[in-house]
Formats: C-alpha cells, structure tokens, sequence
C-alpha cells in the first residue's frame, strides 16, 4: 500500500510563497503483492524474479490516485540479469498497459523519469495499481527514491520574488533529506530536486539558494546548480555561483519553458557529510506602478547615452548622487560639448527636488538643436520643495525637456559652501492618471490602476525591458497608454506612441459611456467609436473627439431653437469634433475616420442648444435638460433637471439648454425637427405654442416655478395640466 508521506510543511516566509505541491514517496511494503516468480528482500529493498515478467506491485491506489500528479520518478540500483524491467500499469477495469515512456523497458540502472499528463489523459486516471516488473529469465534490482510529483506553482509576490522551501525538492542518488532539511550525502552521484512542470523563467533576475552554514557538522557538499527545461536541455550549469545565479539576457531567452532545477552533490570523499538548506529565492522583473500623487522617481526612467558615431541610444543608467553631500548629483559634462548622456523628462509637467542640505541645485538641459544647455533655478515652494517647470522648459528648448545634469549653485550662492544634498528627484505629469515603469510582469499595484474603469491615461514611458508587458483586464474600454515604442506592451489599440514630442494612435478605439480624456493632442490613423440606438428611444445624444463621416441609416441634427415647449434643429450630414448633436434611427452605428487629430480639450462643447461631455463625474446643471429613454410613444423628450448635482451625465453623451424664461415654465421639451421625426403623436399643442400662466403646488399655493413633487400648471389656452418633477 502506498504510505503519503509529505517531506515537510511549507515555511511561512515574508516575500512569495509557493502553492502547495506533493512530493509523495512511492514505498513497498514488506507484504505487497507479488508474483509467484517474484521475491521482495525489505532489509535490502530488492526485487528478485526468477521468470520473464514475474512482477511486485509497488503502488496500490484503492481509488485514491491524485489528478494533480503528473510525473513519476524511478530509481534503480545495483541492477543485475539481462532483460532489464518495466513499469506496468493496471486500471480499475482491469485494463493493462506495460510500460510507458521510457518504462517500457530499462536496461540500466539511475533516476527515470516520465510525464504522466498525456498519458493518463488516454487511460485515464482511474489507477489501480503500478506493478515493477522484471524482465529475462532472471534477475534483481535494488529499489530507491522514488515519487510521483505535482508540480510547484510559484507565488511571486509585488516585488517579483518567490520563496520555495526546500521541502519541496525531491532527493534521488546519493543524497537523504529529512524533514528539518538537513541533506546528506553518501559521496556517491546524488541529487535534490524541484519538479516546476512548465513554468516561463524568461524574465528571472536571479535565483539564490539559501542554506545554513552555521549548523552542527557542517559540510559543503553542494557541487552546483542545474535548471534544465521541458526539451531536457541544460538552461547553464552553475558551479561557482551555484547558490547565487544571476540570470542573463543569454539565459532568459532560453527559459521560457522551464521544467526542474536541480541541485547538484559532489562524489567521493567531497560529498561525505551533512548541509542544512532553507529554502531557493526566486526573483523576476516586475513593472512597478506608482500614482503620481506619490511621484516617479527619476531614476526609474530609461538613460540615454551618446555612442562613438554620435547617437544617443538607451544605456546604463547613471549613479544619481543621492543623500549626498556633493557638487553633481547627477551629468557627466560640464559643458555641451562634454555631455554625453541625458534623461527624457517631455512629457512630464514638473521635476521636484527635496534636499536637506546645501546650495540650491541648479538643473541643465539640452536646449533646442542639442548645441548648447538651458540651466534652470529650481523654484522653492512651501511643500518644503523645489520645483522645475517643465512646460516652460520644453517651451524654451524646442518641445522637448532632456535633462542632461543637476549641479550645486555655485553662482548665485550665499552660503559657505558648494555642495548640496538631495534626498529626492521625482516627477509628476499631469497628463496621466497612474504611470507603470521597469519591467517584467505587472504588479498588483500596477494592475489595480488598469483596472480601475475610472482610470483614462496610463503613462507608460518608464518601461526599459526589451520584452512585451502583457497588460491584463483594462478597466476603462477608452484608457489610452502613452508609450515610447508601442512594441513595449501588448494592447493592440488606443496605444499614443511618443516620439520627437508628437504623439500618434495606430488604432484609437472608443466606447460609448466610458470616459475618455487625450492628454495631449495626438493623430490617429484610424479612429471608431461605436453606438447603439434602440427602436424604444429612437433617439440619441452625441459628441465626438474627431470629424466623422454619418453612417448609413443615421440622421443627425443640430439644435438650434426652442419655441414655447418645442425644440427643432437643422440636419446635419457630417459630424464636427466635439460638436455635441442630436441623432436618430434605430441601430447601432459605428463612426468611423482615418488620419483625424484629437485636440486634449476642446475650445469649446457647445453646439447650438447641446453641451458634450467626455468624462465621468459631469452633472447637467440645474434647469438644463436631459434627453430621457421612455416609452415609444414618448421617445425623445428632453426632461428638465430639477435640482444641481443629481443627473450624472454619461460620456460621449450632452444635455440642453434653454432661455431661463423657457425653462422656467417647461418642464420637458418635445422636439419637432421638420422631417417627421417628431415625439409625440398629437403635436398641435406644440405648434400652437402654448405656455404656462401660472403653477401652484399640490396644496393650492401659487409657486415661481416648479416644484419637487405634483405641480397644477394652468395653460395660456385656459385648460390645467399636472406635472410631476422628479
């Protein structure tokens, strides 16, 4: 029978812990079933067979066989005879299969080992028993280290780091490990391993393992570290940074299928002795995410340096003199002809720089054609900071703001000394809502803000690795990124791309209700936002960030004038960006533009009666009025908002507005467009224009103007009408 026996408990650790995985010894047991040709000696843990095919079972399931377990490990010594064995597996009904893999026959003794994932999906996972059987005339095998294995799902925490005990590492060889994970070694070929299935390491920074050297008897007879992947080739083997590897460009590109990681013992007298390990440390690349209420620190941006033909491309980044007390915290020239590196800060609205210490900093940048530099004096504030503006740099210096060095004042100086310490240099655009920079896989921080649906301009111009982020589930349909190479993440639409300070849009892709804010003004080469209007409403307000043609089975139509309680318009053939309108026509419609430009805030909303919005948090003013879904017969009245702050407008949509004289005695408008597209049925009161004379409430008390609640309007053609405002 098969004894589950857990090789340890996981280590509560502080950084990422890994999910649980089963690292479960297969055992014989002193009366297990055999063959009568078969012979089981327990002192020894040998198996004898004196007839082809004679056989011991060395697990019995009872129904009891794990889904999770996907690969079988099996361990032979000290093999003798000439037929060799196999493994052979028997299903509850009775079904055999001999041999699997490399099970079906062996010839040699040493580790075996076989995936079990497509095998068990062609038989199932119904096991009933797994039977070694011998294999020749005669012959014997001494039976050691042996599992079945679930793999290790690493847990990586914010910081990219992942923590996996050594618990769960299965020994085979020459090595023992008990449960305090004390290894050790009987200098013969030994090894303990971690069985990760398939797992993408291609953008590890290092993996450190951690082992006590101040334990009782301590010896190192840890030989090196191999990580080999899925097609059973090596990754490295690391000898002299065994317990300390650091993952190259070279190695991550060889990584993206990872399979073990193995540690290595040395043989002979070497590997005579005992070793305590704790644990291996897993870190990766991760993009970091900051709101900008909290600043970016400048470091985090990519680094430009000039190369030997003269071209600035992305380099090392520099040291940055922080919590210093010195004269250049940050440069390399102290003239133009000497710079040889700069920072792109253009599209962020301010550097801040926080010092203790020491003369004011001095702040310089390439000016327009990169021939000479603009020195700045940052501006105290009472935040307990300096400030650069940097809008009024990039308006000195050609649209752009490269930061080529940050020095002590020694100019204008009136204290003693030309040093000055500064604790930080951050930046804050307030173009964006969040930034995410570095590199790797997002965090959750980072993630957080994507998601959030309130979230419009993500800033994602710090990112410095050379592989694609995979941005997750994108909160807000019309967040646009802003990036430097639309290679960096993985959206394929709504992406600004900024380059030589302009911004483009490959594919800007809108939907109506969700908010939309350009943070710049940027060019798209294709441009859609799409629509829907419904046969109960038939009508519709919209407003557009771009010129766009009428799709076809949409009427649209300009409000121009309100007359007693009657709204008309004049028709429209094409729509103006960010000229609100009204449309018409049962369906959904897409509006669509190639080569448009999208301005970061219109001039003005407002066309004829209509005022667009874009975003959320907009509220039609008082007395204005909104275009409401009612009823067929009632499609397209406009309803007048009784109170401030309670009709939350929705995006891409408008609301009204009329003379204070008109809304002071209208409590909904109806519209007559001249072209049969009116509201209502009967429209002859409309046409005869006529207005309300006087309006008491519900207590017969003569009111101003409409109140919450019942309102009794008497009308110019002597009848009473009762009105209820919402």
């Amino acid at each position: 029978m098969l004894r589950k026996l857990m090789l340890g408990m996981l280590l509560a650790v502080g950084a990422g812990q890994t999910v649980r995985a089963e690292v479960v010894p297969i055992t014989v047991s002193d009366n297990a079933e055999k063959s009568e040709s078969a012979t089981w000696t327990a002192g020894t843990q040998t198996f004898s067979w004196t007839a082809d095919g004679a056989y011991i079972v060395i697990w019995s399931g009872d129904g009891t066989w794990s889904e999770d377990w996907s690969r079988l490990i099996f361990t032979a010594a000290d093999l003798t005879g000439t037929g060799g064995y196999r493994l052979d597996w028997v299903f509850s009904d009775d079904e055999v299969v001999q041999g699997y893999d490399g099970f079906t026959k062996y010839g040699s003794p040493g580790e075996k080992a076989a995936e079990l994932e497509s095998f068990l999906q062609e038989h199932g996972t119904d096991v009933k028993e797994i039977r070694l059987v011998g294999q020749g005339e005669s012959g014997s095998l001494s039976f050691k280290n042996s599992y079945l294995l679930s793999p290790v799902e690493l847990s990586y925490d914010d910081n990219g780091v992942a923590v996996v005990p050594i618990s769960e590492f299965y020994p085979s060889g020459g090595v023992t490990i008990d449960n305090d994970g004390v290894v050790t070694g009987d200098g013969t070929v030994g090894s303990l391993t971690l069985y990760l299935g398939d797992v993408d390491f291609s953008n590890l920074v290092s993996a450190v393992t951690g082992y006590d050297v101040s334990t009782e008897g301590y010896k190192d007879i840890f030989n090196s570290t191999t990580i080999t992947t899925l097609d059973k080739g090596d990754v490295n083997s690391w000898f002299t940074s065994k317990a300390n590897i650091s993952y190259t460009d070279e190695y991550q590109a060889k990584s993206e299928h990872v399979n073990t990681v193995r540690f290595n013992f040395a043989e002979g007298d070497a590997g005579v002795g005992s070793m305590k390990f704790n644990s291996i440390t897993f870190t990766k690349n991760v993009t970091k995410g900051l709101a900008l209420t909290d600043g970016m620190s400048l470091n985090t941006l990519p680094y430009f340096v000039k190369d030997a033909a003269g071209e600035f491309a992305v380099g090392t980044n520099p040291t940055w003199n922080l919590n210093v007390s010195i004269d250049k915290v940050f440069g390399d020239c102290d003239n133009v002809e000497a710079c040889k590196s700069y920072a792109d800060v253009s599209h962020f609205g301010e550097l801040r720089i926080t010092q203790t210490e020491g003369t004011p900093a001095r702040v310089w940048f390439f000016n327009a054609d990169n021939t000479n530099v603009v020195v700045k004096k940052a501006t105290e504030t009472e935040g307990g900071y300096s400030v650069i503006d940097l809008a009024a740099v990039k308006e000195e210096c050609g649209g752009k703001a490269y930061l080529v060095g940050i020095k002590s004042e020694n100019s204008w100086v009136d204290q003693g000394t030309g040093l000055v310490t500064i604790t930080a240099l951050e930046l804050y655009a307030p173009t964006a809502d969040y930034m995410i920079y570095g590199e790797g896989d997002l965090n959750t921080t980072s993630q957080q803000a994507i998601s959030n649906p309130a979230t419009t301009v993500i800033d994602a111009t710090g990112l410095t690795g050379s592989s694609t982020v995979k941005v997750g589930n994108v909160g807000n349909p019309n967040c646009l990124f802003i990036v430097k190479d639309a290679a960096k993440l993985s959206n394929e639409s709504n992406v600004l791309v900024l380059k030589d300070g302009a911004y483009t849009c490959e594919n800007l892709t809108l939907t109506a209700a969700s908010p939309f804010r350009a943070p710049a003004a940027f060019t798209a080469t294709n441009a859609s936002m799409t629509k829907s209007v419904s046969e109960a409403s038939a009508f519709g307000t919209l407003v557009l960030p771009y010129d766009a043609a009428l799709p076809d089975g949409c009427k649209a139509h300009k409000l121009t004038a309100v007359t007693g309680n009657t709204v008309s318009g004049e028709a429209l053939t094409t729509i103006t960006a960010n000229e609100p309108l009204l449309i018409n026509g049962a369906g959904t419609y897409t509006f669509s533009a190639e080569n448009v430009t999208i301005q970061p805030e219109a001039e003005s909303m407002t066309s004829g009666l209509l005022t667009g919005v874009y975003t959320n948090g907009t509220y039609a003013p008082q007395s204005s009025y909104v275009l409401q879904k009612q009823t067929a017969d009632d499609a397209a009245t406009f309803h007048k908002v009784a109170e401030a702050d309670k009709q939350p407008m929705t995006p891409f949509s408008a609301y009204l507005t009329v003379p204070a004289e008109v809304a002071q005695v209208n409590a909904r408008l109806i519209l007559d467009l001249g072209d049969g597209a009116t509201t209502v049925d009967d429209v002859q009161a409309a046409t005869e224009a006529v207005t309300v004379v006087e309006i008491y409430d519900l207590s017969g008390c003569r009111v101003d103007a409409p109140v919450k609640g019942i309102n009794l309007m008497k009308m110019s053609d002597g009848t009473v009408k009762k009105v209820i405002v919402k």
